[in-house]
């Protein structure tokens, strides 16, 4: 099926807690999924570096393998040891919006779900502004750390609001290392939030980073559909970054690298093609939504469906855990919202990351309006099949109670909360003992 271009940015919330209450089946009220043309924008002044003053360099033939990075490797770097390990074979997680909004449903939602997600997704454009960085680390991730979740970065090699007007050679420059600088300050800064300030802080806190996703698509400027850049840029691009970051004292027990295409094929060029190295990734990711009867040109599909062609696909590439990192399903479908059909689905899904050992789950957790949107989230949306009180705001959000029951069942992995590190070194590398 001829699909149209989607365009997407990011979620709503997550955590864990205590007290509150369900009620009955509500159906709330309608909403949308908005698109916007990408367009070329001269965007900032590229900084006056190129690739030979830079610490390190990615130039050249992007097949080169570098040396081994071995992420299996079970020697423990933190001074407090794993807890005992627990059974399990897919870590919870959700995509939620880069706003303190978003951040603060995740107290309600630890309360509803009575746990907290070991991920938690959030985006950034990550070219806007070197003064940024620090605001963005304080300001986003610590606050995802101490409510519980493992923070996953998707760094958007983009300057602009949205991403889709930044530069379509944008991964090009950065291979060729006019971007160095920034970087650096994103791989120092995350490296200090991460170690602590001289490696002072322990326990030391865990992330996870997910640059220039979605490259399989027409939607991105790093993608090289109908764009100034080619594979071989993206490839050069995403091992630049990566060796900028390796060039701190981070290890494999501290940061995971997942590289994460779209589920949905858009172009001529193939996921395969933007693949950059065992040595480069550490988890295949894969996003996916069902838009069901959203627009004259979705309809609405089964898990299988929508991912099995792709999932097939990247395993076939490498060995790498998978993750869903972006996933989500409309409730509508026969011209009206039916959020029963949506608690179906969501049923369905999570049979099939069971039965594929599918080792990270991320659901897409916000409504978005406009075309080609709708109403993703399962909790604090526009609708449910239940509305769950909180007892500490007294705010009243639509659930998808089918959703709670599914993440609370033995083989999904909540956070460890009474673990600093909030996974252990083989659950944060999808080394999970089911």
């Amino acid at each position: 099926m001829n699909r149209r271009t989607v365009l997407r940015s990011a979620g709503l919330a997550c955590a864990v807690g205590l007290a509150g209450c369900s009620e009955g089946p509500d159906s709330g009220s309608g909403t949308s999924r908005s698109t916007t043309a990408r367009t070329s924008e001269p965007g900032p002044e590229p900084e006056s570096r190129t690739a030979t003053d830079s610490k390190t360099s990615s130039e050249g033939d992007p097949t080169t393998e570098r040396g081994d990075t071995d992420t299996d490797a079970d020697t423990d770097t933190d001074p407090n040891p794993d807890p005992e390990p627990r059974s399990g074979t897919t870590l919870s997680g959700l995509a939620i919006d880069a706003t303190p909004a978003a951040l603060a449903t995740l107290g309600p939602y630890e309360r509803w779900a009575t746990q907290r997600p070991a991920t938690v997704t959030t985006f950034v454009n990550g070219l806007e502004s070197p003064d940024g960085v620090e605001q963005f680390v304080e300001k986003r991730l610590t606050p995802i750390w101490e409510r519980g979740g493992v923070p996953i970065v998707t760094w958007m090699p983009a300057y602009t609001n949205p991403p889709e007007n930044s530069d379509p050679a944008v991964d090009r420059r950065i291979r060729a290392g006019e971007y160095d600088r920034i970087i650096e300050k994103w791989a120092t800064s995350i490296e200090e939030w991460v170690l602590g300030p001289e490696g002072e802080r322990t326990p030391q806190r865990r992330i996870y980073l997910r640059p220039a996703h979605e490259m399989n698509g027409n939607w991105f400027p790093w993608s090289a559909t109908d764009s100034e850049s080619t594979p071989a840029d993206y490839i050069g691009m995403w091992r630049r970054v990566h060796d900028i970051f390796t060039g701190t004292a981070m290890e494999s027990t501290h940061l995971q690298w997942i590289w994460a295409p779209n589920a949905d094929e858009v172009g001529d060029i193939e996921a395969e093609q933007y693949y950059p190295g065992d040595e480069y990734v550490d988890w295949l990711g894969l996003d996916g939504f069902n838009f069901g009867d959203v627009e004259s040109w979705s309809d609405w599909r089964s898990p299988e469906e929508l991912f099995g062609g792709m999932l097939g696909r990247i395993r076939a590439i490498t060995d790498k855990p998978v993750a869903l990192t972006e996933f989500a399903s409309t409730s509508f479908i026969d011209g009206t919202y039916r959020p029963e059909m949506k608690a179906r689905w969501i049923r369905d899904v999570f049979s099939m990351i069971e039965r594929e050992g599918i080792a990270m789950a991320c659901w897409f957790d916000i409504d978005k309006r406009g075309e080609d949107e709708s109403d993703w989230a399962v909790f604090g949306g526009d609708r449910g099949t239940a509305m769950y009180t909180d007892l500490q705001t007294v705010e009243r959000y639509p659930v998808y109670e089918g959703y709670k029951e599914v993440v609370r069942s033995p083989w999904v992995l909540p956070a460890r909360s009474e673990y600093p590190r909030v996974l252990t070194d083989r659950e944060f590398a999808g080394r999970l003992d089911g």
